[in-house]
């Protein structure tokens, strides 16, 4: 079974015990404030990492609770939940996410949305699909034509949360809104599918973004930091866009940082 495959067998069995779940009692604990994860969270991860192995044994796991090590450049990189705090209060916009990558190049991405029955999936040159549909990123090149989303770090005060809503403000303004849904991931999906125009946040980590990331770029959109800078899966930001309209956010975006006073570089490490 190639990693694609793979990855979509998995996406379909953490789908499985996410709404297997639902009709369950489940622990629930706090990461830090806002940050929740639960048991369903640990046992999905677990279960991925397990069939993982069973397949490639000497492969790498990233996982946003749980890891594994490796040495052959082989990577898996999982979020068993995005959107866990929407899970637990049963809003139905999360999802899982999981890529591969060799040698730091994604070469796979799968984000399963259980509740709508959506796979969003993507292979390195092999475009981007959900379910049997083939993905293409949205058209728009006027930023009052789009609608755009966004995300925020609420776990601690930080400067990310301060630009972030600065942003928020300015870009509501000049678009045809501004949606906060919660998961990343899918966020990034909508994207690539053309139900979104663009996305931007700050300081996800790679297990949020790197299925998305792939996906969108082989929808035909553009990822880069929110100042326009090259991205990698360890930014500190990134902005998802149709590509048409990416310099005219950047732009957006650098021109309300400067107008609110704040520098845009000052990341969330030099602050806390």
């Amino acid at each position: 079974m190639n990693e694609l495959n793979l990855a979509k067998k998995l996406a379909r069995i953490a789908g499985q015990m996410m709404l297997a779940s639902k009709t369950q009692d489940f622990d629930i604990s706090m990461k830090s404030k806002n940050d929740y994860v639960s048991e369903v969270d640990l046992a999905i991860e677990k279960r991925l990492k397990n069939e993982i192995l069973k397949h490639y044994p000497e492969d790498e796991i990233l996982g946003e609770e749980y890891g594994g090590t490796g040495e052959n450049g082989r990577r898996w990189i999982i979020d068993p939940i995005d959107g866990t705090t929407n899970f637990v209060h049963q809003i139905p916009f999360y999802c899982v996410s999981i890529a591969f990558e060799t040698d730091g190049i994604l070469k796979a991405g799968v984000i399963y949305s259980p509740e709508n029955d959506e796979m969003f999936f993507a292979s390195l040159d092999g475009g981007a699909f959900v379910n049997d549909q083939k993905l293409s990123v949205s058209l728009k090149d006027q930023l009052d034509t789009t609608l755009i989303a966004t995300g925020f770090v609420t776990n601690k005060q930080s400067i990310s949360l301060t630009k972030n809503l600065e942003l928020f403000t300015t870009m509501a303004a000049q678009t045809r809104g501004v949606r906060r849904l919660g998961s990343a991931a899918l966020d990034l999906a909508y994207v690539a599918a053309g139900r979104l125009d663009a996305f931007w946040e700050y300081d996800l980590s790679a297990w949020d973004i790197a299925a998305g990331k792939l996906i969108v770029e082989e929808a035909g959109g553009k990822i880069s930091r929110i100042d326009g800078d090259s991205h990698h899966l360890d930014s500190d930001s990134i902005l998802a866009t149709n590509f048409m309209i990416h310099q005219d956010f950047v732009n957006a975006l650098k021109n309300g940082l400067k107008t609110a006073g704040i520098e845009e570089r000052e990341s969330l490490a030099e602050k806390n």
